[in-house]
């Protein structure tokens, strides 16, 4: 049975689970409305870079062929006059030195959680703490350039997952140390079928001729459509009475883990 044909579940930071009717439609149809699918996803299928890099485990291709540019094009806008300094960082001997850049998803995921937390927190230091330490970069933005520099690897933590995940799983957590939730955000892809289930998206994307989304593009799709439902659930069922209250099921929350 293809993924149009269930109803698959997916977990966020563990503790929320959410369900996806008709996963294939949902991601047409990102990609059928958004100007990010056409003018940024897209890029990752430009084939005219000569020096590409593969993942160390199983030598994939790790797509690393968009520019700190093209970061403008999924919504992180960027002053012109602030990319030489971003790529101060980005293009530095420490930056390229980074080991996390040379694993695709599955084969991070695969690492011991120590080696994994230990390159997280390398990452953490030497390349997200050193880009938001820039003006008018905080941390959406700068996962925004380094997602759109290594998309196999990399996931964008915008402010809508960063309330989420502040509201309902760390309390403790700040934007200004921000390890934790990639810590945390790698752990959930482990939890359940979550890389299965986006595993086999990814197939059936490729089958039908969507071949430049990520597993970590995926489920930034996912997660992004969850909490943007779930919101505009909030909003609406704030307006109608007790007995009025729509339930929503499209896509929704199905427990708390």
């Amino acid at each position: 049975m293809n993924a149009n044909g269930k109803i698959m579940e997916f977990s966020l930071f563990k503790q929320n689970c959410f369900k996806v009717s008709h996963p294939i439609a949902l991601i047409e149809s990102y990609c059928f409305q958004s100007d990010f699918f056409s003018k940024y996803d897209l890029l990752l299928d430009r084939m005219d870079v000569p020096s590409r890099s593969y993942c160390q485990v199983c030598h994939l291709d790790l797509l690393n062929v968009r520019t700190v540019e093209d970061a403008a094009k999924i919504g992180a806008f960027i002053f012109k006059s602030l990319i030489p300094d971003i790529e101060k960082v980005t293009k530095s001997k420490e930056n390229h030195n980074l080991e996390i850049f040379s694993y695709c998803i599955d084969c991070f995921l695969k690492l011991s959680d120590n080696k994994r937390n230990r390159l997280l927190r390398e990452f953490n230091e030497e390349a997200i703490l050193k880009l938001i330490e820039k003006k008018y970069i905080k941390l959406s933005k700068a996962t925004k350039v380094y997602h759109t520099l290594y998309p196999q690897i990399i996931p964008m933590i915008d402010k809508l997952l960063q309330e989420k995940y502040k509201k309902e799983i760390n309390p403790q957590w700040s934007e200004e140390q921000p390890y934790q939730i990639f810590v945390d955000f790698y752990d959930n892809l482990k939890e359940n079928n979550n890389l299965h289930n986006i595993s086999q998206l990814q197939d059936e994307l490729s089958d039908i001729g969507i071949t430049c989304l990520t597993k970590v593009r995926i489920f930034d799709i996912l997660w992004w459509s969850f909490l943007k439902a779930e919101n505009k659930a909030k909003k609406i069922n704030k307006k109608l009475k007790e007995n009025e209250k729509i339930n929503w099921s499209t896509i929704g929350r199905v427990y708390p883990l």
